[in-house]
């Protein structure tokens, strides 16, 4: 928002939410919440603006962040359903207790787990929006050039590849014994089976009606 303009909001919130429209002799008022977001630095914001907001959240670029990208492409998902049933509602459904979720094929979040990501949830969201249209099936898959180019993932990170061979995948005794090793802590349970990340065992969790609280 321009200077100018913040100034305007700036006498909105001194007078009480008082304004005027523009060409309009009357004085208004407004009763509203502000919620602003910058991807700047603070001093982008008029001094005494960026002072009446009373709650400061700064946020990590996604990219620090990664445990959140499967969250998000699921929102994203329920999201771009509910605009656009006709193009992205095939990929979401219901299991038998009434729950929606997203019908992600197989591979498909640890490909996005491995992109760079640097424009944050615009360009997952573009990503997103980029592999539902190359699915031909029921779930989205990850686009040809995901597959290619997140072979090596992004710089400094940590290969996210797999100990136990592709083609095998634990059985229900090894996730027990492995949730009962890591005292119940999903994410440490999926490094000892040598999972990608602790998703992958949560749907092999659902597979075998295992419990997260209760792995006996």
């Amino acid at each position: 928002m321009p200077q100018e303009q913040q100034a305007h909001l700036l006498r909105a919130l001194d007078t009480g939410g008082e304004y005027t429209r523009l060409g309009d002799a009357t004085t208004r008022r407004s009763d509203f919440r502000l919620v602003g977001a910058t991807n700047r630095s603070a001093s982008a914001l008029k001094h005494d603006l960026f002072a009446r907001l009373t709650s400061v959240v700064e946020l990590s670029p996604l990219a620090s962040r990664r445990e959140d990208i499967p969250l998000l492409a699921r929102h994203l998902l329920f999201a771009a359903a509910k605009d656009s049933p006709d193009i992205a509602g095939r990929f979401v459904a219901r299991d038998e207790a009434g729950r929606t979720y997203a019908r992600f094929a197989p591979g498909f979040i640890d490909c996005a787990l491995r992109q760079e990501l640097p424009n944050n949830t615009r360009q997952l969201e573009a990503l997103l929006w980029k592999a539902m249209a190359e699915s031909k099936d029921n779930e989205v898959m990850a686009p040809s050039d995901w597959r290619s180019e997140s072979t090596s993932g992004p710089p400094g990170a940590s290969p996210m590849t797999s100990s136990r061979p592709s083609s095998s995948e634990p059985s229900a005794d090894e996730i027990r014994n492995a949730l009962g090793a890591a005292r119940g802590r999903v994410g440490k349970a999926a490094s000892i089976l040598g999972l990608s990340n602790r998703f992958a065992l949560y749907r092999l969790m659902k597979k075998h009606g295992i419990g997260e609280k209760n792995p006996e």
